[in-house]
């Protein structure tokens, strides 16, 4: 099968003779004869060709990887480099599979693992599993394809995926065998104390979740729930930084959080929940849902999380869950301002969120929220408000220092990219008690 230019999995491999790299033509003059004849006659001189060095070649693959958003976009010329010779191939390749995307299934799955097992596994540094059509139509393979083993998940070469950092799996509820056979390779194969990053919302049983207890430098954790006894181990995951669990999960995650020092939370509070203790000093990033819980308890479990999270830099707020009525039912309901107002003892706060469902225009939150803010350093806020006709407004308030509001539509869809960013950068920093 002829190799696609553009696509990263039929990278072919360079000759032997192209492993040193590319020769530099030396322009002696304008002739092609002429310039064949100078290196000629410098080899036969005891000359060496001269040879770019391998800094170059990195240099220039790292220049094809410019940063968009979070994430990394790949410039089709990594392909056309690595496609020149064995030197630049490795270099580009560096890149090409250092964030890989599987999708079960297909010709293309097959390919990137037949690469991966040959000679790219070490590159791995973020790996995305799923299924064929989740995200984007690939060619899919049929049953009787002798492809089609070697294009299943559980095939990869964990073990030699030594750099492999943050792992991601999204699957649907009838690729159950599929799934259970990965988790048993991930038992088995998956490198101790890697992992940094591990993504999942599959409810897991406890034996397939094994291999998590060997990474203990994870720092970032989301899934469905953990097995109660793991949580009865204070060597499960001790440096565990970030958490996010299935909303149910609320008793899992306060634990988690009165047991490690967590720097993130993603947590669903209902009524019943709003007496828990709640240890959040060294908490910067908190995203709160609220189920079912009234305006006036809102305002009441802000208050303490003010008192026993001091030092929060980020607050996510969804008001009220997706399927509830709207906040206000009349004019006269006002649900926005004591929000706003019960955010001013948090001194620290630079991003801030609120999510709900309202009648209230988006125009008019805004200007209301200009005039109550006075959080001198809050400088990004998003406001998602969806009417009871489920049309949503997505605004984004930008301001630099002593300046005024900047207001922008901000697309659904870059929400989550706005959130993970500020996620990613609010953790990293020392926190300072």
């Amino acid at each position: 099968m002829p190799s696609d230019p553009f696509d990263p999995a039929t990278t072919p491999e360079p000759a032997d003779d192209e492993l040193s790299g590319p020769t530099i033509v030396i322009p002696g003059t304008s002739s092609d004869l002429e310039s064949d004849r100078f290196l000629k006659d410098s080899k036969s001189a005891g000359y060496d060709r001269p040879r770019l060095p391998r800094e170059l070649f990195r240099n220039i693959v790292d220049g094809l990887s410019m940063p968009l958003g979070a994430r990394q976009h790949r410039d089709p010329a990594l392909v056309v480099l690595a496609h020149t010779c064995r030197a630049m191939q490795v270099e580009a390749e560096r890149v090409i599979y250092r964030d890989i995307t599987f999708q079960s299934m297909t010709l293309q799955a097959w390919h990137i693992n037949n690469i991966l097992h040959t000679r790219a596994a070490e590159y791995v540094e973020t790996l995305t599993v799923t299924i064929a059509n989740f995200a984007i139509e690939l060619e899919e393979l049929s049953e009787n394809d002798d492809r089609l083993p070697e294009s299943f998940s559980y095939t990869l070469p964990f073990g030699r995926m030594t750099r492999l950092r943050t792992l991601t799996m999204w699957f649907l509820r009838y690729h159950k065998p599929e799934e259970i056979k990965l988790f048993k390779q991930l038992n088995e194969s998956l490198l101790p104390n890697i992992l940094r990053h591990f993504w999942t919302f599959t409810e897991i049983p406890f034996q397939q979740l094994q291999f998590l207890c060997r990474q203990t430098q994870l720092r970032r954790l989301t899934t469905y729930r953990i097995p109660d006894d793991f949580l009865k181990d204070n060597t499960f995951l001790p440096n565990l930084e970030d958490l996010d669990l299935n909303g149910s999960q609320t008793d899992q995650s306060l634990h988690l959080l009165q047991t490690r020092t967590l720097r993130a939370l993603t947590i669903t509070f209902r009524h019943a929940h709003l007496d828990l203790p709640f240890r959040g000093n060294f908490l910067v990033l908190l995203e709160m849902k609220f189920q079912s819980v009234s305006p006036s308890d809102w305002i009441l479990f802000l208050d303490r999380r003010a008192v026993d999270c001091p030092n929060l830099v980020c607050l996510f707020l969804q008001l009220a869950g997706e399927s509830e009525p709207p906040l206000d039912n009349s004019e006269e309901d006002d649900w926005f301002s004591p929000v706003i107002r019960v955010l001013e003892p948090w001194r620290q706060l630079r991003v801030l969120q609120l999510k709900a469902i309202t009648t209230t225009p988006s125009g008019f939150l805004v200007s209301k929220f200009k005039t109550l803010c006075r959080l001198s350093c809050l400088q990004n806020v998003v406001l998602q408000v969806t009417d009871n006709r489920n049309f949503s407004n997505n605004l984004e308030l930008c301001r630099g220092d002593g300046q005024g509001w900047d207001v922008a539509e901000i697309l659904h869809s870059k929400v989550l990219d706005w959130k993970n960013s500020w996620r990613s950068a609010v953790t990293k920093v020392p926190l300072v008690v």
